[in-house]
This record gives C-alpha cells, sequence and structure tokens, in this order.
C-alpha cells in the first residue's frame, strides 16, 4: 500500500551507542576485501536514476533495489511478483547484461519460496565471489534477483608461477609444522572488490594444517598464480575466545554454568551393549532402556549415543554394571568428570533443539566427536568434523562445563551442515553470530558463557542485554566480535515479538538463502539476512505492501545498524524570504511506497 508521511523538521537527534570490543585475531588470517561494505546513499540514488533501472522500473512497478557498487548492477532487487518461466531471458529482455557461462549451483525449496543461485565461469574457470541470484514464490512468479557478477573479466587464465612455488607464498611467515598441503587442480578467478570497480585475479586454491596460539588450524588460501601475492588465508577451525530388565541412567550435570549447583539428569539416546551379544542399544526419552537379556548380563554403559561420542584423550567415559529389572546407572565422578557428563547431556539438548527447527534435516544425525580436555585452556573450537573444548587452566574453567559452550560450537556444526543445503557458511562473522543463536535461543538468556572465569562469576563470553554491536562503526574485522552485531539483531527481533518461536521461525529460512560472502563484506550481507528475514514473514510473496510483523523485524535491526534503502522522495516549498530573527519552519511531505527505514533514505 502506498504509505505517505507528512513531517515537520525541526531538529536532528543523535543517538549515542557504545560497545565493547573483542581483541582475540587470528595472527596468520589475510583478507582479501579491504574496502568497506557500507552503501553510498547518494551514489545509490545516482544508480536507481540511470535509463538501465528507470526502464525496468517502468516496466515493473513497484520495485526496489540495492545496487552492487563495483559493477552497477542489482545486488538485491525486489518488488510485486513477476511470472517468468525463463530467469536469464527475462533479466536479458530488461537490458540486463549477463555473462555468457552461468551455470546453476543451487535450487533449494522450502515451503514458502525457491531460492536458484547460478555461478560465473570465465573461460572454464570459477569466478569466485560471483551470484546471479534468484527468489520465487510458489507459484514460480520472480519476486527477488541479484546480479553479482562480472562483464568486464579481461585476464590470462596461463599461470607464471608452478605449484610448487606457490605453497611457499601460501605458508608465508608460517612457524610452525605444516601439514596436509594440497594445491587444488583448478585454477579459479577472484573478483576483489575496490572502490566502484573489480580488480580479477587468477588464483590457486591451497590448503594446509598447522598450529596456531588457540589450538590446531586449517587454512585456505588463494595465491595469485601471476604475482604470487597470499591473497586469502582463512582458518576453517571455528574457535570461541551432551525377562527383560529395564536400566535408568543418569549423571550430576550443569545446565546452566559452573557457579550454579548440579543438576541430576536422565541420559537420553546413550548407548548400553550387551556384553554377551555385543548388540547395542539406546536410552529413551526418560533414560530409561530396555534390554532384552538375563538379568545378570553385563552390560556396558557409554557416554557414547546416537548424536554424541564424548572422548579425553581419546577414552569414552563407560560403567559395567549386571543387568537387574529395574536398575539405574550412575555417572559419576568415580567414572567420568562433569565436563564430560556436560558436554554429553548438552549434545543432546541442542540436537533436540535443531531438530524442533529442521526435523527433515538429517546430517548431524549420528555420533558428533566431542572431545574434552583439550591442551590448552579458555577456548573451544569446532574443526569440521568434531567439537572442542579446553581444559580447566589459565583462569578459566574447563570449557565443556558451560552447556552454552557446547551449544555455541554444536551451533558451527549446524551452519556446516545445514546452510544453504550443507555447502556451509563462509562468512566468518555470520557463521559466530549463527551459532551464537543456537545457544541463546536454546538458553533463553542474552548471556553467553557464564562462568567461563574460575573466580568471578559475573564474567562471560558475550551477552546481548547491553552495549548493543552497530554497524558499522563497531566492525572491527574480528568474527566474533563482528557476529555480535548480526546475533543482536535477531535477538531484538525476538524481544520486539516477544516470542521465541516465531524468531526461529523467521531465522530458519535464512538457512535455505544463498547469503554469504567473504570475511569484509558483512555491511551487504547483514543487509541480505535483513531482507530474507522479512521474506520469511511476508504471506504474498510481495515486500511492497509490507508483511505482518516488519515493524518488529525492521526496527530490531536499525538497533544495530542494519536497513533498507526506502526510496523515499521528500517535496516541499522552499522559503526563499524569510524575517530575520525568527524562526524557520519548513513542512516536507516525504512520498515513501514503504518505510523501511527512513534515516536510510
Amino acid at each position: 500500500m502506498k504509505k505517505v508521511i507528512s513531517l515537520l523538521l525541526v531538529s536532528i537527534i543523535s543517538i549515542g551507542l557504545f560497545a565493547t570490543k573483542h581483541n582475540h585475531t587470528d595472527e596468520y588470517e589475510v583478507r582479501y576485501v579491504k574496502v568497506k561494505s557500507e552503501l553510498n546513499k547518494q551514489y545509490q540514488e545516482q544508480l536507481r536514476n540511470t535509463q538501465l533501472w528507470q526502464n525496468f522500473n517502468y516496466n515493473n512497478p513497484g520495485w526496489f533495489v540495492i545496487f552492487n557498487e563495483e559493477n552497477q548492477l542489482p545486488h538485491r532487487a525486489f518488488g510485486e511478483p513477476i511470472y517468468t518461466n525463463d530467469l536469464i531471458s527475462f533479466l536479458a529482455t530488461n537490458n540486463f547484461s549477463l555473462p555468457n557461462d552461468l551455470r546453476l549451483k543451487s535450487e533449494i525449496k522450502n515451503d514458502k519460496h525457491t531460492n536458484k543461485s547460478y555461478v560465473q565461469y570465465y573461460n572454464n574457470l570459477e569466478v569466485i565471489g560471483s551470484n546471479l541470484y534468484a527468489k520465487f514464490s510458489q507459484n514460480n512468479e520472480l519476486i527477488a534477483f541479484g546480479l553479482d557478477v562480472y562483464n568486464d573479466i579481461n585476464l590470462s587464465i596461463i599461470p607464471t608461477i608452478s605449484e610448487q612455488n606457490i605453497i611457499s607464498f601460501a605458508t608465508t611467515n608460517i612457524t610452525n609444522n605444516i601439514t596436509n598441503v594440497v594445491v587444488s587442480d583448478d585454477l579459479k578467478v577472484l573478483a576483489i572488490p575496490t572502490y566502484r570497480k573489480y580488480d580479477y585475479r587468477l588464483i590457486y586454491e591451497i590448503k594446509f594444517s598447522t598450529k596456531i596460539e588457540e589450538g590446531p588450524a586449517n587454512y585456505t588460501c588463494y595465491v595469485d598464480a601471476h604475482t604470487g601475492e597470499l591473497l586469502m588465508r582463512k582458518n576453517s577451525v571455528m574457535y570461541e575466545a551432551p525377562p527383560s530388565g529395564t536400566s535408568t541412567v543418569s549423571g550430576d550435570v550443569y545446565t546452566t554454568n559452573p557457579y550454579d549447583p548440579a543438576v541430576n539428569e536422565k541420559f537420553v539416546d546413550l548407548k548400553a551393549i550387551d556384553q554377551n551379544t555385543n548388540n547395542n542399544y539406546y536410552t529413551d526419552n526418560n533414560g530409561e532402556v530396555v534390554l532384552p537379556s538375563n538379568i545378570g548380563t553385563q552390560i556396558r554403559y557409554k557416554l557414547e549415543g546416537l548424536y554424541a561420542n564424548v572422548e579425553t584423550n581419546g577414552v569414552t567415559p563407560d560403567i559395567y554394571q549386571n543387568l537387574t529389572a529395574n536398575g539405574s546407572v550412575f555417572f559419576t565422578n568415580s567414572n567420568s568428570t562433569i565436563q564430560e557428563r556436560t558436554a554429553y547431556w548438552a549434545v543432546n539438548e541442542v540436537h533436540t533443539h535443531l531438530k524442533n527447527i529442521f526435523p527433515t534435516f538429517t546430517g548431524l544425525d549420528s555420533p558428533l566427536e566431542t572431545n574434552i580436555d583439550e591442551s590448552g585452556s579458555c577456548n573451544a573450537f569446532f574443526d569440521g568434523s568434531s567439537i572442542n573444548f579446553y581444559a580447566e587452566g589459565g583462569g578459566c574453567n574447563a570449557t565443556a562445563k558451560i552447556p552454552d559452550v557446547v551449544y555455541h560450537e554444536y551451533g558451527h556444526a549446524i551452519n556446516s551442515g545445514r546452510y544453504n543445503s550443507g555447502s556451509g557458511m563462509w562468512n566468518g562473522a555470520m557463521n559466530e553470530g549463527f551459532a551464537d543463536i543456537w545457544a541463546l535461543s536454546l538458553t533463553n538468556s542474552p548471556i553467553l558463557g557464564a562462568g567461563w572465569d574460575l573466580v568471578d562469576p559475573t564474567i562471560s563470553v558475550r551477552r546481548y542485554d547491553q552495549d548493543r554491536k552497530v554497524y558499522p562503526q563497531d566492525l572491527v574485522g574480528e568474527v566474533h566480535a563482528d557476529g555480535e552485531i548480526i546475533a543482536g539483531a535477531f535477538w531484538d527481533t525476538y524481544l520486539n515479538l516477544n516470542d521465541m518461536n516465531q524468531m526461529l521461525d523467521l531465522f530458519k529460512y535464512t538457512y535455505d538463502s544463498g547469503v554469504d560472502g567473504a570475511d569484509g563484506l558483512e555491511g551487504t550481507i547483514f543487509t541480505d539476512i535483513l531482507l530474507e528475514v522479512l521474506y520469511a514473514d511476508d504471506n504474498d510473496a510481495n515486500l511492497t505492501n509490507g508483511t505482518p510483523n516488519d515493524a518488529a523485524i525492521v526496527s530490531a535491526f536499525a538497533l544495530h545498524g542494519i536497513t533498507l534503502l526506502s526510496n523515499a522522495v521528500i517535496s516541499h516549498n522552499p522559503v526563499s524570504v524569510a524575517a530575520g530573527n525568527t524562526a524557520i519552519n519548513i513542512s516536507a511531505s516525504v512520498g515513501i511506497t514503504y518505510p523501511w527505514a527512513l534515516g536510510s533514505a
């Protein structure tokens, strides 16, 4: 619906928002994105006024656009549904210049939309960062598209540096032992954003493993195949800065943090092994397992189950106990540590949480290796196949004692396995922020990692009830700190809606969106996420007439500096003459089709 607002412009109020900074950095990280991804409002208006967009908008009224300022094409265009059975022809008919070789990368369908992504190839080489994106309604109507593609690549695809020599460039300044070096057989083209254009490089992709101060590191590197310049070195390890006889299996665990008393909890989905037959059985949701074995049969119970396998130094805690008609099995300090028990319980809690949101996803329906008391202190990490928690030391508790730290690390596993149908999540800040949301939404608390410190119970890892992180002033280039911006937006969406399940119902649709990007592009990525959340809330495939909860969503994201351009047009009658020393009131009419964020007009 058309909305017109008349305003009396009398003053400007400046609101100061302050946030703490996170100081953790990866000493070997290299990023190829050097420019800030903040939109220039004047340049956006200039691009909207080009003949290309004006013609499109004339033929398709009611559409909005956020331009890619480096290629001057729509990064996100969205509006009233348009039926088309040929996306590429539709775009070409509307005079959008497209590269010749576009290949379908993914087509993801859910109960609201179909999301398609195409990747560009140049002389048969993949162009990293390219993405032709399209969102369709269930009626096959185009409701959004994006053209992050490149029409001006002019690059030799013959490398001048050998694969053997390229390894030394990838590993420059690494002093620790380097293992598992792999150079990809396929060269690629990397599009590096600069000021209103792209710099194109032919690159090798190299992967290797090493150690950093925090622990293990698995790096992916991009090295210029012509110059040897190291363009990117990214760590995929995500650090943090679960007769027959019946047995009931339980143990004392920390359900909140180590400063609260331990609670006896039933251990669900835990493995029980008949030592005579070697058959496996598993406890139910009440921690009970019915074993069709003779009374007196020896049963082995392990802190391993359907969804978690807890190990300390490669050993899984276990108990051998003879079967009774109605027995109880207790994991205690005599056969396990409280951090082992807490981690087992917590993994099962967050797995259940995952299944409540994504009931058909089976990618984590197998025992996730959960390593306890790893060498080091004050951290935890997900390495792509396991979650790992450090021992007590350095003034910190054993991190497996803190359930929401377990939830967070498991969140990385969800991001890796479920995001974009299992293609994973590339942007580090989004990965950290989304992992926080998995934890916060389960605890229903804005505080993550309470109990981290051995002495001071008030110290936590992060909290979302004070010092909001705001884009762009709080974007510091550290993934945990930058992730607080997007996580805070979802937390405040929950507060505005006053319904965690409703917030999660919006959050889950972002996992099919295709939104992602290199570290350093958070401004663009966070805006894309806001747009996807609005589409998740929408009920008629048309954002231009609003969504049921748009005010709650837009205001929550705006608290963190994440806004959409409103395409506002301001009209007023100028005051050419006025008496001296008197106030001048200026009346203005602001025409807004849909005022997402007047402050960003």
